[in-house]
């Protein structure tokens, strides 16, 4: 059965990821109640929500604060969550490694364990970022990310409706990084995976 969102809520809807977010479904569903955190309300942090700023409830919350994230989702019940909150600045990363897992793993746990002690059942989307490695699927099959061309078409999802169709490419942003990208992936114990070869086998 197919689960209709009523209301929406973006943790870190005022970066680069969460305002685009914002932007599209602010375009293309209108009629679902978008709420957002944002850790502050500077002029700084929120400019990238021009477009979409009159037609959002913005939150004030920081993620490793558990009464905020509560009082937040208290208010909103979203019916789905998209988190893309997350200290993303990869040479901090290298700096401050401590500050940087305690903050994106603890913010992630205390994220999931509020939405448990509210009491509400969303869909929960927690979002990443892609290395040079990562492989896309595209309408001329899996290319990887630096191989994507701006006439493409790749495999998306509809953050609403959940419909699954290829969609044209609006923006390709690239950042610099140093180093090796870290995978991590929390999951429940009862979680089922499954796992494919990529084209050199692993």
């Amino acid at each position: 059965m197919e689960r209709k969102i009523k209301k929406a809520l973006i943790t870190g809807i005022s970066g680069s990821g969460g305002s685009y977010l914002a932007d599209y479904i602010v375009k293309k569903h209108p009629e679902v109640e978008l709420h957002g955190i944002s850790r502050w309300h500077s002029t700084a942090s929120v400019r990238n929500l021009d477009r979409s700023a009159k037609k959002l409830t913005l939150h004030e919350c920081d993620l490793m604060d558990f009464s905020s994230i509560l009082g937040v989702l208290g208010k909103a019940k979203p019916d789905a969550v998209f988190h893309l909150a997350s200290h993303a600045n990869v040479r901090a990363s290298f700096i401050t490694p401590l500050s940087v897992m305690d903050n994106n793993i603890m913010g992630t746990a205390n994220l999931l364990e509020a939405i448990k002690s509210v009491k509400i059942d969303p869909v929960v989307q927690i979002c990443s970022c892609y290395d040079e490695k990562t492989e896309l699927l595209t309408k001329r099959g899996f290319v990887k990310f630096n191989e994507i061309r701006k006439d493409d078409e790749v495999v998306s999802i509809d953050p609403v409706t959940n419909n699954v169709d290829y969609k044209p490419i609006n923006k390709i942003i690239v950042q610099d990084y140093e180093g090796a990208m870290k995978q991590i992936c929390l999951l429940p114990p009862t979680t089922r995976l499954f796992l494919a070869k990529n084209r050199t086998g692993n």
